[in-house]
């Protein structure tokens, strides 16, 4: 299933009348949305830990985006549906990958990779990914 397909699939989308330019247009701006929802999950987790440290939006922001396969990656480790051998396997990689992956010692995974871990998240955090939706689609949507 492509990207687009799961992103639609998840906002409830019909993309049927949408020429190819416009499929990739929406399927960017649907990911950054996601991702952009996703980061601010993140940024509430760690509020605490950020008030510690005293970081200001700048500081917060950088290691939310440095850190975000990490988070996500721990995530999915945290609900016990997978270990990293599983998640490996799932994402056709080495574990040693996605070791350094939830580690935080690679923070840039490839594209493929990386598309490949969101669909494992949404699969095991689809409450999530709900919440996620009904949010997008409140505010950006008009039904």
């Amino acid at each position: 299933m492509s990207a687009i397909e799961l992103f639609s699939d998840l906002l409830e989308l019909d993309t049927s009348m949408l020429a190819p330019k416009e499929m990739v247009i929406l399927e960017a701006d649907l990911c950054t949305l996601i991702c952009d929802e996703l980061k601010e999950v993140y940024r509430r987790r760690y509020r605490n830990y950020f008030r510690l440290f005293n970081f200001n939006k700048e500081k917060e922001n950088h290691m939310i985006e440095t850190h975000f396969i990490r988070f996500i990656i721990n995530d999915i480790l945290s609900t016990h549906e997978y270990d990293s051998k599983g998640i490996a396997y799932y994402t056709d990689s080495s574990e040693d990958v996605v070791e350094e992956l939830a580690t935080g010692c690679n923070t840039n995974p490839s594209i493929s990779l990386f598309h490949k871990i969101i669909v494992l998240h949404r699969s095991v955090r689809r409450g999530l990914y709900d919440y996620i939706r009904d949010k997008i689609k409140a505010r950006y949507l008009v039904s």
